[in-house]
């Protein structure tokens, strides 16, 4: 089952700073973070608003965040976004809103230039870091099949779908011994030509 929505959004703002002292921590900054995105999405437009938007979705919320102390005051909502970096913010929505945005019109939302002396290898990771992974699956082709952005993937929470080149011999003997063939795929589309290849189903066999 995919994770819950507001799980997702404070993994959008994992890399916020918390500029208060420690001992001054009553309410966690990801607690706050979310409350409050969850309350301007549903309409709030003042600290005010958006401490009351947390009181009455309190049982709501407490499914999935720690609050400790309770729903925020107003107060504590503006002296926080006061003080928090306006840099790493907007990086947290941006990376929301690519979420949101992309699973509702399954776009491509990212991208970077790639260096003329270097290949899309080396940006494979910060581009990557764009995303918020948990609960999502990466797919990238075989130029992007390496240990390190498969690693970079699962410790995003996330899975991914990595190609290999036939080149690649004793890469593909290890990865074809996990799958079994079931014969030619049905496809609708059209003949592409003689330089097509008939393609098929292959299934993952658990061997564990």
């Amino acid at each position: 089952m995919s994770p819950h929505p507001v799980a997702r959004i404070a993994d959008c703002f994992v890399d916020l700073i918390d500029p208060r002292r420690e001992r001054c921590r009553r309410h966690a900054l990801l607690d706050i973070t979310t409350i409050a995105v969850c309350a301007v999405l549903g309409g709030a437009d003042t600290m005010v608003e958006i401490a009351d938007w947390g009181r009455t979705k309190r049982n709501w919320l407490e499914d999935w965040l720690a609050l400790p102390n309770g729903i925020p005051s107003h107060d504590t909502f503006g002296r926080v976004f006061a003080r928090l970096d306006p840099t790493q913010v907007q990086a947290g929505l941006f990376t929301l809103a690519q979420q949101l945005v992309a699973t509702a019109q399954r776009l491509v939302l990212a991208q970077r230039v790639v260096d003329t002396h270097d290949n899309e290898i080396s940006t494979l990771p910060d581009l990557l870091r764009q995303f918020c992974l948990t609960g999502q699956i990466s797919t990238i082709d075989a130029m992007g099949c390496q240990t390190d952005l498969a690693a970079q993937i699962v410790t995003g929470k996330g899975d991914y779908v990595l190609a290999l080149k036939g080149q690649s011999e004793g890469d593909v003997r290890a990865g074809s011994g996990r799958f079994h063939y079931h014969g030619p795929a049905r496809s609708a589309r059209p003949d592409r030509g003689k330089g097509s290849r008939p393609h098929g189903v292959a299934g993952l066999r658990d061997d564990r």
